[in-house]
């Protein structure tokens, strides 16, 4: 395991144990994107999806710490939240079960009578779902509610949407410890929906005195709230000026697809020999492709995109 931001002994050895229990397979692949794919010669896919079949790309990297500090701590049940396609309870569900953990899921929406299949997988492993109205999903970052709810269901840890806290950004730093040693980019490109992905890159960036630029691709119609929520999340990025957040790419909102989209993905995935899902990495990688298209990247650079794995918007399509 690379080099962990954490700064505890222990959670950076319990972390590394996990990972093996687990079989993730670090580093993730640093492949070439062949010219006939995209017009850029020194174009870059770092393979998160590759990193565990089930736990996949950014998913682990936000809960590798958090599990460690869980196991470090002898706590036994985790509470979350999530969608009913949801790559962070999916990973974490998988986790849980493999580590002996009791887990409770806050999912936003009825799915009683049509369980999809990310819910029937959790199940399977072990994983309690409780559905919640969109009104009280709301309510899922509020101090009052999560004491409420961890109490009525004698919850150890309280882990947000998405695994994205502070923990979960350290453990995306660990992603450019991996980058130095494969070839650090001149400019790094990733798809941004909670926005811990591209706070721990940030981070990641800054804690090595890098010059990478990293550009971010919402997948949500979120205007500019992603810079507060960067803010939060690492405060010294209010005063980085290597990263940006393109609004632009959401094709109507979260898991919602243009026509445009479509087209591009069937088309794109053929051609890279492996998925791009329509939620997350279809977008970042469309924005890629119109980004060199208007001279907006630099043929000078070095380009690595974030493949950040997530197959449940894929099965969510089927």
């Amino acid at each position: 395991m690379t080099k962990n931001h954490s700064r505890d002994p222990a959670v950076i050895e319990i972390a590394t144990e996990i990972a093996h229990a687990l079989d993730i397979q670090q580093p993730s692949p640093f492949e070439k994107i062949d010219h006939s794919v995209f017009s850029h010669e020194n174009l870059w896919v770092k393979r998160d999806d590759l990193l565990h079949p089930i736990i996949s790309g950014n998913k682990w990297r936000k809960l590798q710490i958090s599990l460690a500090r869980i196991i470090k701590s002898k706590q036994t049940h985790v509470l979350s939240f999530g969608g009913g396609y949801s790559n962070h309870l999916h990973a974490l569900a998988y986790a849980c079960h493999k580590l002996n953990i009791t887990l409770t899921c806050i999912v936003r929406g009825n799915y009683e009578k049509s369980p999809t299949p990310t819910i029937l997988d959790i199940r399977r492993w072990g994983g309690e779902i409780i559905y919640v109205t969109k009104s009280e999903y709301r309510q899922r970052n509020d101090a009052g509610y999560l004491k409420r709810i961890a109490d009525h269901y004698a919850a150890d840890v309280l882990l947000p949407e998405g695994g994205t806290c502070s923990d979960g950004i350290d453990g995306v730093a660990t992603l450019i410890d991996e980058c130095v040693l494969q070839g650090m980019p001149d400019v790094i490109i990733l798809p941004v929906g909670s926005a811990g992905t591209l706070a721990g890159i940030i981070k990641g960036i800054n804690e090595i005195n890098a010059n990478t630029k990293v550009i971010g691709v919402s997948v949500l119609n979120a205007g500019n709230s992603h810079y507060q929520t960067i803010s939060e999340l690492y405060p010294k990025a209010e005063i980085l000026k290597n990263w940006g957040i393109l609004t632009a790419y959401h094709h109507g909102g979260y898991a919602k697809q243009s026509q445009a989209l479509i087209e591009f993905t069937d088309t794109v995935s053929n051609k890279l020999g492996f998925s791009l899902d329509p939620v997350y990495n279809a977008k970042s990688f469309y924005a890629l492709d119109q980004q060199i298209k208007s001279g907006n990247l630099s043929d000078n650079d070095s380009i690595c995109i974030l493949q950040t794995g997530g197959n449940q918007g894929i099965r969510a399509k089927k």
